[in-house]
């Protein structure tokens, strides 16, 4: 159990009012005193949102949920959530008295992004995704001041309702928020400033396709090279792994490993280099091969145990060579 004391209120709304509380827990032989918002109304879509705050507990990029009480407050039933309070305030603010920037946009970007893509893996989406809705707290990244994180699920959908709406003309959320397929049944689009770098400009491209099919996902957007520049991805390190392995294959038909430590294990590696999905363990194993084989040729420099050695790396035909010779 708790007590809480109001502070001040945050703002109001149609779904409730927020304020700032002082919670005092009262079960514990040492009571904790902790600054949290408290979200509060009437309204039995507030039941809807505390749902969609359990289902996202754990989830980076989302503002938390820590308790739920539900009281009869003045003859009325009233909902209650008690969530993290932001002590920077939203990013609606900060963008009005802030120029951010390039290392800032694409930093917050990236929070923004993980929080979208954990959402959407729960099932949920926001409907009503907006500066004043993204809220600050201390950042624990050294490149940026804040932290960003999603707030305000009031609007909020469940994928299954949200393909339900597919090809209906339904307009949820703030209208100068709305989604790209929203503006174009207005016959209007964001412009892209022109001054923006290529990257930035292709991203916002990815953001404002109008067929939702055919639009970037938040988890494909975390691969964009604009996204990339301050944090290499998953596909990034694919495709430097996928560089190794063609660099390590070509060294291992090079050197021809065959003939020193047995035909069917170079045929083994060969086809993990070629298959495996297990990137890390296979170039490090291809690696101690040619690391192996360095050694020798090394031995072979000075006392000339492995013939025909010289002849291959001097371009002259080796009875094994495969067409990878020097």
């Amino acid at each position: 159990m708790a007590e809480w004391k109001k502070l001040r209120v945050f703002g109001e709304g149609s779904y409730g009012t927020v304020y700032l509380v002082l919670l005092r827990s009262i079960e514990e032989q040492n009571p904790k005193i902790s600054l949290l918002a408290l979200k509060t109304s009437s309204s039995y879509s507030m039941l809807r949102e505390k749902k969609v705050f359990e289902l996202l507990r754990g989830c980076e990029g989302i503002v938390q949920c820590y308790y739920y009480k539900c009281i009869v407050e003045r003859g009325y039933l009233t909902y209650n959530l008690f969530m993290e309070y932001a002590p920077h305030g939203s990013l609606g603010n900060l963008i009005k008295t802030k120029l951010l920037s390039d290392k800032e946009v694409i930093v917050y970007t990236h929070m923004l992004l993980k929080g979208l893509s954990c959402m959407h893996e729960k099932g949920i989406v926001h409907c009503d995704l907006k500066p004043d809705n993204i809220l600050l707290f201390p950042s624990w990244d050294d490149r940026t001041k804040y932290q960003l994180k999603i707030s305000d699920f009031g609007l909020s959908k469940t994928s299954e309702e949200a393909n339900a709406d597919l090809g209906e003309i339904k307009f949820r959320g703030t209208p100068y928020y709305m989604s790209p397929e929203s503006l174009a049944f207005f016959n209007e689009a964001p412009k892209i400033p022109d001054e923006l770098s290529y990257d930035c400009k292709d991203f916002l491209k990815k953001c404002l396709i109008n067929d939702p099919q055919q639009r970037w996902t938040a988890k494909m957007l975390l691969d964009h090279p604009f996204i990339q520049k301050e944090y290499p991805t998953s596909l990034a390190r694919r495709d430097r792994a996928s560089l190794a392995f063609g660099v390590v294959l070509g060294l291992l038909e090079l050197l021809d490993l065959s003939g020193y430590f047995g035909t069917d294990w170079y045929l083994l590696c060969k086809k993990l280099a070629l298959y495996s999905k297990n990137f890390s363990w296979t170039y490090g194993l291809l690696s101690s091969s040619v690391a192996l084989r360095g050694s020798f040729l090394a031995l072979s420099a000075t006392f000339q145990w492995l013939p025909g050695v010289e002849g291959q790396f001097l371009g002259t035909e080796h009875p094994h060579s495969s067409g990878f010779g020097v």
